[in-house]
């Protein structure tokens, strides 16, 4: 990869902007990240998890939207509606099917190598030391890998409106495109979220045990705990990406279940996940927990974790 990353830096500077030299950067870091067995395997289980759910969740009798989902409460007559697999999608009662599940370990798997990796094996000093500015590499780093996540969940996506289309009488498109559209976003803000840590320490094994870490506490709600010790619970919930997502989700479909947003902000079984307790919720859900501020808090946390790698990145001294 140095070689390649070096050739191009020679071979743009000065004579060419730098869209030119992150381009190449991204096109050489992204096909490098396809040629990693385990990428190709997480992703291809994200395509099958899309497809496994949306051919298996079925409307059932009673006041749950979907079998063995929490998000939905029906005040309307039952319809076989594309809806029900969409929150499918995001219940983790579906475990490690669960793009709630996958989404934060993929996004994660695919950036915490980007800059410990070179890092240990001493290619990150050789490509510093060339003429290729420290933000323009870790713009084509970051490109390459989110471009590579987010064509993945292009595709389980694409594969999980087939399982609507197929399973379902009915299915609102312009809904779906959101969805996606969001989902697309979550993914592009845990490859941030990544390579943060990646930047944040010396060794693969201390990122590797920091990804671990990151996991439990927040795909298994330990954050949400702590927040209830020091009392910030359910308001220490907006700046949580998780929740901002599930709120994005359950947007769209206000006219069609109008307790939506309470419920995807409300307890969800499976990994014993507390977002906000129904019992707190009124007939409107706190301006917190709305779509407008959920847009700002993923935008948040993809930008923030980027400037802080760049910080990292811009203070490394070459030996």
């Amino acid at each position: 990869m140095t070689s390649g990353i070096v050739g191009e830096c020679d071979a743009t500077t000065g004579a060419t902007r730098s869209l030119r030299t992150i381009g190449a950067i991204t096109r050489l870091e992204g096909r490098r990240l396809l040629t990693s067995k385990s990428i190709l395997v997480a992703l291809a289980f994200v395509v099958f998890s899309t497809w496994r759910v949306a051919g298996n969740v079925n409307p059932i009798d009673g006041t749950d939207g979907g079998r063995a989902t929490y998000f939905m409460i029906l005040n309307k007559p039952e319809t076989l509606d594309g809806s029900y697999a969409v929150y499918g999608f995001v219940s983790t009662a579906w475990h490690v099917n669960s793009l709630v599940f996958l989404i934060p370990v993929v996004g994660l798997l695919i950036g915490y190598p980007t800059i410990v990796n070179p890092r240990t094996d001493g290619q990150l000093q050789t490509l510093l030391a060339f003429p290729c500015p420290r933000g323009e590499m870790l713009a084509g780093m970051y490109l390459g890998r989110a471009g590579v996540f987010v064509l993945g969940l292009v595709v389980a996506l694409g594969v999980g409106w087939i399982g609507i289309v197929t399973h379902f009488e009915t299915a609102s498109v312009w809904r779906f495109l959101i969805f996606a559209t969001v989902t697309l976003v979550y993914g592009v803000v845990w490859t941030s979220i990544g390579i943060a840590l990646s930047a944040s320490f010396s060794t693969d094994r201390h990122v590797a045990t920091a990804v671990v870490v990151f996991v439990l506490v927040t795909v298994f709600n330990w954050h949400g705990r702590l927040l209830d010790v020091v009392g910030l619970s359910p308001g220490g919930f907006v700046l949580d990406p998780q929740q901002a997502y599930l709120t994005l989700v359950a947007a769209p479909y206000d006219d069609m279940v109008p307790k939506l947003h309470q419920i995807a902000a409300g307890d969800i079984d499976g990994f014993s996940t507390a977002f906000l307790s129904t019992s707190e919720v009124t007939a409107n859900p706190p301006v917190a927990f709305t779509w407008p501020v959920a847009v700002g808090v993923l935008l948040i946390w993809i930008v923030t974790p980027l400037l802080y790698t760049h910080s990292r990145i811009a203070n490394l001294e070459l030996h």
